[in-house]
């Protein structure tokens, strides 16, 4: 829906919902074999659990996402892998966040900041740049994260235009 040129009998989306509705937190699989993500789950600023049964093949991505109605309006959502809404919210000016795996034991913990206002309400997408070249212990640098391409990011797409300045 593009509120300054709607396209003739398109329906406006749900009025309650905000900015935070849209986003999404997205996993990648940078290993050469299939990961097991059953039951694994993502702490502090947000928690969510991932089904019984996730597996991740090597290269492929996987949403989670805050509200899966108003993503659905947003994106077009065929071909990509949602696996369900988290609970709670991201904190534009940063925090931590942790991953564990089915076994309870942390797999990830970082924190991100509010690092590039692009990020911070105008609908650009905080990316990381190199997920599989970038020791665990560093994903909490600025220097690892940019702004994505464009507004909305490219969830279940690689981001290979992101940049570190906004003009």
């Amino acid at each position: 829906y593009n509120p300054l040129n709607p396209t003739p009998g398109e329906m406006e989306p749900n009025p309650s919902w905000t900015a935070a509705d849209f986003e999404f937190i997205e996993f990648q699989n940078t290993g050469a074999s299939a990961l097991d993500l059953s039951n694994a789950r993502i702490d502090d600023a947000l928690t969510y659990t991932f089904p019984a049964a996730t597996s991740l093949a090597p290269g492929a991505r996987i949403l989670v996402v805050a509200n899966l109605a108003a993503f659905s309006r947003r994106y077009a959502t065929a071909g990509l892998t949602i696996a369900g809404e988290w609970t709670g919210s991201l904190d534009n000016s940063g925090e931590q966040i942790k991953v564990y795996d089915g076994r309870g034991e942390e797999i990830l913990e970082f924190s991100y900041g509010d690092w590039y206002s692009p990020t911070d309400g105008d609908g650009y997408s905080l990316v990381f740049r190199d997920p599989a070249g970038t020791l665990y212990s560093d994903w909490g640098l600025r220097t690892n994260w940019g702004i994505s391409a464009t507004t909305g990011g490219t969830p279940g797409a690689g981001d290979t235009g992101y940049s570190m300045g906004y003009d």
